[in-house]
């Protein structure tokens, strides 16, 4: 009696329940048990059913829209799901999907726009759609929406899945460096399903803030974790590179490239270390590598310029620079690079116009306004140069390299005074640097005081005994001092120490003065020329003759080498020979008065012996 009952309801309910049913629903529940499988195609016909039956059914477009996003048709889900919350505005999931197809087509405004109406929409789906939001921004480099998006997930789901990971990456590209260190040992804390890859990153902080042995620590703890993911041993190496441990970095980008042989990153950073070890045809042959890997790595072109500049081959790395800037016309150190091809070139208005550009986009970079610096100077714009050193110097105050440019020129400028302070600020900076002492000797000497002078020259060859110029430098304060013999001893060591020993051979024109003042870089016929002169001073005229014939020989156009010559034969009553040198002196300098003189008298003698 029962059964029959029952039977009956079926009978009359059934059709009652079916017209309740909107008409695309059960084809839009055959499609969700073939998305459920992950049969999108099948999925897509019965969703296609159910929109049939019923145009108007906003979950079937919905539906459809997901199993074209999973088959990676992200314009036709985004029509989907556009259609869906035609139908139903309020439809949050379909305003998520939509963002997230956005996203993956890289129409990222619209993307934020759908996530943020998430937002509004469904508190249950707004950490979720936080993160998206903030994953969004970060991919277009908006790091600080990136952080306070993320910062909205954690607020609602502390446990959200790598959020903090995600975090410490945006505060990463932030510099936030001891932020983002909280936020990945946070990570840690979680029991993360990535420990190598965080350990990595904070390897990669340590590294940012020059803590190279908790970064060691920190990738030697990744590669334990994973020893087979080549990108510990890239980040290990690295630090071991900064630290300046060139043996370590190279064991370690070594077995990067024996773990991933195609690994573009570590032939790049390989090729870094061998240039910093002078080891140019090798860094050559791994930028060429890294660039065989990926022809778009603008840096690798960037860093094997640098390499053939080095080499001498300046052509080539033009091209290098050239196409660096192509691949990424916002990459500064190209445009510094390619500067210091036009510059060394002479070419000092578009080596200006590069670091210029480098500027720009970089109004940090000191190393631009120190090398716009030598192009003013050398382009006789003293007072620009100066200005790029200052602001090198001020951003840069631990580099020394900058207080001894703008020291060199302060000095070539007769601005000893300010040449003096800023060697002094090097050597406070750097206090072994031999040649910084050496420096600031030569323009204690050229302010005659002399004392000041001898103890930097002292100084400075106790710190490096193989610098000819200083030496020479010493050897003319001895002069002053009437210590003609220990003039001569360090005048014949500066000699020895030259090039090849080399007598003959500098034929060009010297500007520097044979007189009074030092300069930083003396002509090498000034060290004949002075021992010559303390050979004289001491009656040695034969070896005096010498040396004042081989400054000649090294510059037969040098009218002071004529002129000591003649007055050395004169000293040895050789009066002939002593006028040929005067008149030759005065012929290449008729300016010479002393050698006018020098000719007349001589005359007068010869005249009156005759």
């Amino acid at each position: 009696m029962h059964i029959k009952i029952k039977l009956l309801l079926i009978v009359f309910l059934f059709p009652l329940i079916l017209s309740c049913i909107k008409p695309g629903m059960a084809y839009s529940r055959y499609g969700d048990l073939a998305r459920n499988n992950k049969s999108w195609d099948e999925a897509i016909v019965q969703y296609n059913k159910a929109i049939a039956a019923d145009p108007t059914y906003a979950p079937a477009y919905h539906n459809r829209g997901v199993s074209y996003y999973h088959q990676l048709k992200y314009s036709q889900a985004i029509e989907d799901f556009s259609r869906s919350i035609e139908l139903d505005p309020a439809y949050a999931d379909s305003y998520y999907q939509r963002g997230k197809s956005y996203f993956l087509s890289e129409n990222y405004s619209e993307s934020i726009a759908d996530f943020t109406r998430v937002t509004e929409l469904d508190p249950n789906k707004a950490a979720d759609a936080y993160y998206e939001r903030g994953n969004t921004y970060y991919t277009m480099g908006d790091y600080g929406n990136a952080v306070t998006d993320f910062s909205s997930t954690i607020s609602l789901d502390p446990n959200y899945h790598k959020i903090y990971y995600y975090r410490g990456n945006a505060y990463s590209n932030l510099g936030e460096y001891e932020l983002a260190l909280a936020d990945y040992r946070k990570e840690l804390s979680k029991d993360t399903d990535n420990p190598s890859e965080v350990h990595r990153k904070v390897g990669w902080m340590y590294t940012r803030q020059g803590d190279y042995e908790k970064s060691l620590s920190s990738y030697s703890t990744a590669i334990e974790i994973d020893p087979k993911d080549p990108k510990n041993y890239l980040g290990r190496g690295r630090a071991y590179y900064l630290k300046g441990d060139n043996n370590r970095a190279l064991a370690d980008f070594n077995k990067a490239i024996e773990l991933d042989q195609n690994y573009a990153d570590a032939y790049f950073e390989r090729g870094k270390t061998y240039y910093s070890m002078l080891q140019y045809s090798k860094a050559l042959a791994d930028f060429s590598r890294a660039i065989e890997i990926n022809p778009a790595y603008y840096e690798a072109y960037g860093e094997r310029g640098k390499t053939y500049y080095a080499m001498g081959d300046a052509d080539k790395a033009m091209a290098d620079s050239d196409k660096a800037v192509e691949l990424r016309p916002d990459y500064p150190i190209a445009y510094n690079a390619r500067g210091k091809i036009n510059h060394s070139r002479g070419q000092y208005q578009k080596a200006i116009a590069d670091f210029s550009r480098a500027i720009q986009l970089d109004p940090a970079y000191a190393d631009a306004y120190y090398n716009r610096g030598n192009s003013y100077y050398k382009a006789g714009n003293n007072e620009l140069a100066f200005t790029d050193f200052n602001k090198a110097i001020a951003l840069r105050l631990s580099d020394p390299k900058y207080y001894q440019k703008s020291g060199r020129i302060y000095q070539r400028m007769g601005k000893y005074d300010l040449s003096i302070a800023d060697y002094t600020n090097y050597s406070e900076i750097d206090p072994d640097n031999a040649y910084t002492y050496y420096a600031r000797g030569i323009a204690y000497y050229n302010q005659k005081k002399y004392d000041l002078a001898l103890a930097d020259f002292n100084r400075s060859i106790e710190l490096d005994p193989n610098l000819p110029n200083t030496y020479y430098g010493r050897g003319r304060v001895h002069m002053v001092k009437g210590q003609y013999q220990l003039a001569i001893d360090d005048f014949s060591k500066a000699i020895s120490l030259m090039p090849g020993n080399l007598v003959t051979g500098q034929n060009t024109v010297c500007p520097e003065s044979d007189t009074e003042d030092i300069s930083l870089n003396p002509c090498r016929r000034s060290f004949y020329i002075w021992r010559g002169v303390a050979y004289r001073k001491i009656s040695q005229y034969d070896k005096a003759i010498a040396d004042f014939t081989s400054a000649i020989e090294m510059e037969p156009g040098n009218a002071w080498s004529y002129y000591n010559r003649g007055s050395t034969y004169f000293n040895k009553a050789d009066y002939p020979l002593a006028a040929a040198d005067f008149n030759k002196a005065a012929e290449l300098d008729p300016t010479m008065l002393d050698a006018l003189k020098a000719r007349d008298a001589t005359g007068r003698v010869i005249f009156e012996l005759n």
